[in-house]
């Protein structure tokens, strides 16, 4: 089924989801959007859709260009798990625009992302401390699995890690993630961020 949010936007689900995912996704989801307008440049893929997966589907979300593809954990009437939504839209630029060119790069792809997705839902939510904040709470995960890879697979833990000849699922991790989002983070506060 489908349903439309606005000109832009439509959400598509089979039936048990459809209503649900509309309504939790209806307010937030063309305000973020317009705020990584105002923040990224031009959405250049003319439709955002999401598409609300059954259960069976393995991971919380995936981008592709001009639709997104959801699990249907994410749609919670609490909207704890918005800003999963929010990440994926946000590869519309980091990730569907400009990607990594291999395995070893995924940290561009999903840092970026990260340290964009912070900053729009600081902006949603009116609070320009929410980025930093959110980054300290990833720094929990971070840790958990630098910790889970331990000394034998340290080579996983690295920003950049050598990765021929290694399956891409055996490193996949918060690693790229948060990692890639310090990076950034931390090339802001040497340069400022503009906000013009």
């Amino acid at each position: 089924m489908k349903k439309k949010i606005n000109d832009i936007i439509s959400v598509f689900s089979e039936p048990e989801f459809i209503d649900e995912a509309y309504n939790i996704l209806k307010d937030d989801l063309p305000k973020a959007l317009n705020l990584s307008i105002e923040y990224m440049g031009p959405y250049l893929w003319e439709q955002y859709n999401v598409l609300v997966l059954p259960r069976s589907f393995p991971y919380s979300g995936m981008e592709n260009p001009s639709l997104s593809f959801l699990s249907p954990c994410l749609i919670d009437k609490d909207k704890s798990l918005i800003d999963i939504i929010f990440h994926e839209m946000i590869h519309s630029w980091s990730g569907n625009l400009v990607t990594n060119e291999n395995w070893s790069d995924f940290w561009l792809n999903e840092g970026i992302t990260m340290f964009l997705q912070r900053k729009i839902v600081g902006l949603l939510r009116n609070d320009r401390e929410f980025a930093r904040m959110d980054g300290y709470m990833g720094q929990f995960y971070l840790k958990q699995a630098i910790e889970y890879f331990g000394e034998e697979y340290k080579q996983f833990t690295t920003l950049r890690p050598e990765l021929t000849g290694v399956n891409p699922d055996d490193f996949f991790s918060d690693v790229p993630y948060e990692k890639g989002y310090n990076f950034i983070y931390y090339i802001e506060t040497i340069i400022g961020e503009n906000t013009t």
